[in-house]
């Protein structure tokens, strides 16, 4: 699985919305004890299975709740029960939690509840500025470890696949490398420290390598060249505008060496479904590609998702992947989520020599270009068929009533209404 951007909030409460993020943020400060933990969901009287609409499973505008992350895992494990790995690209905890043990539980609950999901599995996290506290907040010090760091390490230490040798690297600088087989090594960044939101704000004039983590990527992809093995480097902020420029030019310096070993590049945080080449201005031919997948949190309208990846066991390249959705209008309709097959890459953009590569991004995006339906096909894939609740009741009943009282009159009951031609069918 690629997953990332699941942005738990285990105080979502279904009687709140938007405006005030589904969170009472004073009962949150005040007492700091509810919920005890993922596992102990509170009880909201007054909502029953048959209210529609049923918020329980989420809010356009809000985190996810406990229940829809629940209802993800339990379908992600009857699609595919046994992955060999599961790579998580940041951001576990959800936005606007007030106290750094509200940030610390949401983190803690979301890892455990995907290791409960897969138990033996490893998972190879990333670290999210909303894994931070405040955001994007993450000091380093050369000489001992980052306090915030090692709170997070007590609980990935347990549930990740991160290995014990890597707690001083991820306790001082938030970045580690697994081994995950003898051929394949997953390197996880911490792009909190490059990127253009830092907290406290470095450029490459005061830190031209934040935590040395330049020199150690480096040094990392040298030793699995000379292994002969491949390497997966999976971060949360991918690396363009999100990164100071200075950065860019020093990671995509490091890619262009190494292309030959990193067979795919994982990223998330802007909730949305995306490819990306790596090259400039001044080459003709692109030297790498990241893969961005979207969120489970359905925050930032779009509808909750997750994704499934092939690979080649035997040179770890990048076959295919499979990107699966829920409507969120739907699933406060019906009480429960409907997980559908969105699109699988192959199927859509094809695969010309067998691989997700270099080639084969270039190529698609060249047909999202150049082709208008298949723009349209990309542009629905990025938002994850997102549905503007308005908009969608608009056509509704523009579609089924000629009379402009008539559609007054469907504006009024809303897009939860019973549609009358259920009752035609």
């Amino acid at each position: 699985f690629f997953l990332a951007d699941w942005h738990l909030d285990p105080y979502y409460n279904p009687d709140l919305g938007p405006d005030t993020y589904c969170q009472n943020q004073t009962e949150i400060i005040i007492n700091s004890t509810i919920p005890l933990s993922y596992f102990q969901q509170r009880d909201y009287p007054g909502l029953w299975e048959d209210v529609i609409p049923n918020l329980n499973l989420g809010q356009y505008g809000c985190d996810a709740p406990i229940a829809l992350c629940q209802q993800a895992l339990e379908t992600m494990v009857r699609i595919l029960p046994d992955p060999d790995f599961i790579i998580y690209s940041g951001d576990m905890s959800g936005h606007h939690l007030p106290t750094p043990e509200a940030r610390f539980t949401a983190i803690n609950d979301t890892i455990a509840s995907i290791a409960a999901a897969f138990p033996g599995v490893p998972i190879y996290p990333t670290l999210g500025n909303n894994d931070c506290y405040p955001d994007y907040f993450l000091n380093y010090w050369p000489h001992r470890a980052n306090d915030w760091l090692s709170k997070i390490w007590s609980s990935w230490s347990i549930y990740s696949g991160i290995p014990a040798d890597q707690a001083q690297n991820f306790t001082h600088g938030g970045f580690y490398t697994a081994e995950h087989d003898s051929g394949l090594t997953i390197i996880s960044l911490n792009t909190i420290y490059v990127c253009g939101g830092h907290n406290p704000d470095w450029d490459a004039d005061s830190h031209p390598d934040p935590a040395g983590q330049f020199a150690w990527l480096n040094e990392t992809l040298l030793q699995v060249e000379q292994s002969g093995g491949a390497a997966y480097i999976i971060g949360h902020l991918p690396p363009n505008q999100y990164w100071h420029h200075d950065y860019v030019y020093s990671y995509n310096d490091i890619i262009k060496r190494f292309q030959g070993v990193i067979q795919g590049q994982f990223f998330g945080h802007t909730h949305r479904d995306e490819m990306h080449l790596i090259s400039n201005t001044e080459l003709r031919d692109p030297f790498g590609f990241w893969l961005q997948t979207p969120s489970l949190t359905p925050k930032d309208s779009n509808n909750p998702s997750f994704r499934t990846v092939s690979y080649d066991v035997a040179n770890h390249k990048l076959i295919d992947y499979v990107q699966y959705i829920s409507g969120l209008v739907q699933a406060q309709r019906q009480g429960y989520m409907s997980w559908y097959e969105e699109y699988k890459f192959s199927k859509l953009y094809g695969v010309s020599d067998g691989y997700i590569n270099t080639a084969a991004i270039q190529n698609a995006i060249l047909s999202i270009f150049d082709d208008p339906i298949m723009f349209g096909a990309w542009k629905s894939n990025y938002d994850t068929q997102y549905e503007d609740p308005d908009d969608k009741l608009k056509y509704y009943c523009e579609m089924v009533y000629p009379q402009l009282n008539d559609q007054d009159i469907c504006d009024d009951r809303g897009i939860y209404q019973n549609s009358v031609l259920e009752d035609e069918r």
